[in-house]
């Protein structure tokens, strides 16, 4: 076996060392390049591909079976929050409703039966002061006979009370069966689709209208998991229209808020889904655009902090190498 002299075998590991550090510099660039482990992220995250969705967008059903008798909106209307979007038949519920109210309206029950018991005390209390001033004017079965009635009549008070706080109860229950027959608009939106029309039947939960509002909209997209650390909620996000689908806005940045970073992570692509809220005012923002998100994250990384993801650079490169 030849022997090496020390100093060649000095000179192959410099040369080793140097041979390592050009591959990891071609390989990943120059070590002062935006790349490299010792330069820390950029202020901002952009998601290069963003979908547009509506935030409140809803199907109307009814909450019970019936026939449409009035469906005053068409494709295309905007309705106001609240406003009557369809309605079913109600005419026994109406019915309905008036008689409970009918019964509801008056404790006369109540009072009759406070007047019989008024008058079966009186009777049975005479009774009891007679016989105290003469003894047996009035048989121990006579006494005992509105004794018992008195005791009933009290008893019948309760019953017509019991009856007439129900009566209430059954108005208050018709009053809400009867909103039931039909269906309004939870906030103010555009008529997007007509299932149903009038003189059609439906079922419990059928579909009937479906209304968007474009006031909001909401901006999906995924950023790698080694940004996920420096976003938050309310982050504040820049949003620009793809060029590409020829918009007068797609130079034009809209503002808005960071509503949500999930807590899940796509394993095959290491990527976290996030989404942003922004206002519409002006409904030119349309569901299914594609757009280009820049999150600008309030908390920034500190120099020298080590993270998720980092580099590992090329001293790690040249350890790993065994040298």
């Amino acid at each position: 076996m030849i022997a090496i002299p020390p100093l060649a075998r000095s000179a192959y590991s410099i040369v080793s060392v140097i041979l390592v550090a050009l591959a990891y510099r071609a390989a990943h660039g120059q070590p002062g390049s935006s790349e490299s482990s010792g330069s820390p992220p950029p202020p901002h995250i952009v998601v290069s591909e963003a979908y547009i969705r509506f935030v409140d967008r809803v199907t109307l059903a009814f909450q019970r079976p019936g026939v449409i008798a009035h469906l005053p909106i068409r494709e295309g209307d905007t309705v106001t929050a609240d406003a009557l979007v369809a309605k079913l038949n109600d005419a026994v519920a109406r019915a309905d409703l008036e008689i409970a109210k009918a019964e509801a309206a008056t404790d006369i029950q109540v009072r009759v039966a406070q007047k019989e018991a008024e008058t079966a005390q009186a009777e049975y209390q005479a009774v009891l002061n007679a016989n105290k001033l003469t003894p047996g004017t009035f048989p121990e079965p006579d006494v005992l006979r509105l004794r018992l009635e008195a005791q009933r009549t009290e008893l019948l008070v309760e019953l017509k009370e019991h009856e007439y706080r129900i009566a209430q109860l059954t108005r208050d229950q018709a009053e809400a069966e009867l909103t039931t027959y039909a269906v309004h608009a939870p906030f103010a939106a555009l008529v997007t689709r007509t299932l149903k029309s009038a003189g059609e039947a439906v079922t419990q939960g059928e579909a009937v209208a479906e209304l968007v509002s474009t006031r909001r909209v909401r901006v999906d997209g995924y950023i790698d998991l080694a940004d996920a650390w420096r976003v938050r909620p309310g982050d504040r996000v820049e949003v620009r229209i793809a060029a590409e689908q020829g918009l007068s806005l797609a130079r034009q940045p809209i503002s808005g808020k960071l509503r949500f970073v999930d807590v899940s992570v796509q394993t095959l692509r290491s990527v976290i889904r996030v989404w942003a809220e922004v206002d519409n005012e002006d409904g030119s923002l349309r569901d299914g655009l594609t757009a280009e998100m820049t999150i600008f994250p309030k908390s920034q990384p500190k120099p020298g902090a080590s993270h998720v993801g980092q580099d590992p650079g090329p001293a790690a490169a040249v350890s790993a190498s065994g040298m």
